[in-house]
């Protein structure tokens, strides 16, 4: 029975090929052969739908993830902060760079408003000081002066003597040195010391080296004066100047450090992926918050053959269809050509991007698409 199956079909088969060839046979009358429509040439592709402007985020130093500010699917502005390092000793060190600044400033300000006048003040005061002080050395002592330490010196020896009475009372005591006597005694007799001395030098007078010394510090308070009174050198001035610049840069490398702990938003848009969590630790420059900007849709190709890339232009319209949405069928404009082939399995191929011209509803980041582009024959 199978054999007389197979044997029908293989005479209508021939029966068939035999219709087809008379059919186009020459001198057969055009209006009798059938009609065949003619379809344009096209350029066919599949590819991926993504937003008009992507970017995948990334901290511009390493460090410990200290918060994650949004989620896949939010919707952000352009400027938000999405996530940011743990940044407690990088404020640290911009509020002791500020400090250092304010510093700075401040005494530039002082510099150029001149000496205020207290401090002139407390400078002159210091002059007349020392002017006296090397005045009295060199006058000599004064008779009332070496009399009044020459009674000092002898109510001093008086003390030591009625100290010692008290002490000869208790110096057969083994523990002698440890009373009070022992103890007053001996500070009787260091008040005489001192008394004496004084008493002395008087009635010998200033030595050389005394003078030496009251005059040194005399030309140190007139110079200070006479700095003050003349304000700040121009090359003061600049090593002020200095430091203020010194301090600002400071301020703005941990401005800058503090600011690269943090990821930003470069516009406004949909979080696509969030790769980090709180507590992470994440090297500079690697991937941690995908970006898109859907407020405009495209098609990039992943499969354009290098023999079909030379039939597309930028600007050729092209019909677009999405494997998620059944019937769903839109148009786009070619906007870019790669200008560089990609290796894929099936062999060279070209990234075409196509831009997204009707709004399709439900469509989504990374849903298939496949377009189709109308060309002209022989290019």
């Amino acid at each position: 029975m199978r054999r007389w199956i197979l044997l029908g079909l293989l005479i209508l088969a021939v029966a068939g090929y035999f219709a087809y060839r008379q059919l186009l046979a020459p001198g057969r009358h055009p209006e009798t052969q059938p009609a065949i429509p003619e379809i344009p040439p096209t350029v066919s592709a599949s590819g991926v739908v993504a937003p008009a402007r992507s970017v995948k985020l990334s901290f511009a130093t390493s460090g410990r993830v200290g918060a994650v500010l949004v989620e896949e699917g939010d919707t952000v502005e352009a400027g938000q902060v999405l996530a940011r390092l743990h940044t407690a000793g990088l404020e640290q060190n911009l509020e002791r760079a500020r400090a250092t600044l304010e510093a700075a400033r401040a005494t530039l300000a002082r510099l150029l408003a001149g000496p205020r006048p207290e401090d002139i003040a407390v400078a002159e005061a210091e002059v007349a000081r020392a002017e006296a002080e090397l005045a009295r050395l060199k006058a000599g002592p004064k008779p009332e002066e070496i009399a009044a330490a020459k009674a000092n010196m002898e109510k001093a020896a008086a003390i030591v003597r009625l100290r010692q009475a008290d002490y000869d009372k208790v110096k057969w005591r083994t523990d002698v040195s440890a009373t009070p006597q022992s103890v007053a005694l001996e500070q009787a007799t260091l008040d005489y010391e001192a008394a004496r001395a004084t008493y002395e030098a008087l009635v010998r007078g200033p030595t050389a080296e005394e003078i030496r010394v009251a005059e040194a510090q005399l030309e140190i308070a007139r110079a200070q004066l006479a700095k003050l009174l003349a304000g700040p050198t121009p090359q003061e001035i600049a090593e002020a100047q200095a430091r203020v610049r010194e301090a600002e840069a400071t301020v703005r490398a941990a401005e800058a450090a503090l600011r690269d702990a943090e990821v930003v938003a470069p516009f406004a848009g949909l979080v696509g992926q969030v790769s980090i969590r709180a507590g992470e630790t994440v090297q500079a420059g690697a991937p941690v918050i995908t970006l898109g900007d859907v407020s405009g849709w495209v098609v990039e190709t992943t499969d354009l053959d290098e023999k079909d890339v030379p039939k597309v232009r930028v600007g050729q319209k092209v019909n677009v269809t999405i494997e998620a949405l059944p019937g769903m069928q839109t148009t786009g404009v070619v906007n870019r050509i790669a200008p560089m082939a990609g290796n894929t399995q099936g062999g060279t191929s070209y990234r075409v991007r196509v831009a997204l011209t009707d709004p399709v509803p439900h469509i989504r980041w990374g849903m298939t698409a496949f377009i189709e582009i109308p060309v002209e024959e022989g290019g």
